[in-house]
């Protein structure tokens, strides 16, 4: 649920919350409704506008209830917006994925290109002399 929206000349800030009344521990799967604490997380998220976008989402830490689970407490994540430890949003953490999979690939093949002799294969097949010393 979304509690308000700032903006500035440089940044959004929404300000936002879960509406979950339970949610399951990441360890063991039960379901917990009993809430230990709440804080504040920050995430950087898709720039609109030119603008850096901050979510800032209020988060609930539960307990958690099955008394064999080596998880005491567990913080809640929300589908398609945080993952465990992120400091992005889902969504943007995909788009840098991408983007620094590219640049790889992109750098790879200049590294690649600029290995080879003009002309050449990075690896060439044995000559027929080569082949026929062999045996």
């Amino acid at each position: 649920m979304i509690d308000g929206i700032d903006t500035d000349d440089e940044t959004v800030v929404i300000r936002a919350r879960a509406q979950g009344l339970q949610t399951a521990c990441p360890s063991c799967g039960v379901l917990s409704g009993r809430v230990h604490s709440r804080y504040v997380r920050r995430l950087a998220d898709s720039p609109v506008g030119g603008r850096r976008v901050v979510i800032e989402l209020r988060v609930r830490r539960f307990r958690c209830r099955e008394h064999g689970c080596t998880r005491a407490t567990f913080a809640e994540q929300i589908n398609g917006l945080t993952f465990h430890y992120g400091r992005r949003s889902s969504g943007l953490q995909s788009i840098l994925r991408h983007v620094a999979l590219s640049s790889f690939r992109t750098a790879t093949g200049r590294v690649a290109a600029a290995a080879e002799p003009a002309g050449q294969t990075a690896v060439e097949p044995p000559s027929s002399d080569a082949a026929e010393e062999a045996h």
